[in-house]
């Protein structure tokens, strides 16, 4: 569902091992799965709702950060 909503928007996505990063397993191990736009912003976290998830793609995509 992740993968398909955010190529919808022309987006790529990379999938990170925070075990592999000291800093990331500190700032996310509670919160997995993170989804991070470009810029580093939050865009969904946890559970992730695909009505949600695809709205805030979109929002992301007009404001030029995703």
């Amino acid at each position: 569902m992740v993968l398909s909503a955010v190529q919808s928007i022309g987006g790529v996505v990379r999938e990170v091992d925070i075990d592999t990063d000291d800093h990331l397993t500190k700032e996310f191990a509670v919160r997995i799965p993170v989804l991070l736009g470009r810029d580093g912003q939050v865009v969904a976290e946890g559970v992730f709702e695909e009505r949600h998830l695809r709205r805030e793609l979109r929002r992301l995509r007009r404001s030029g950060n995703s």
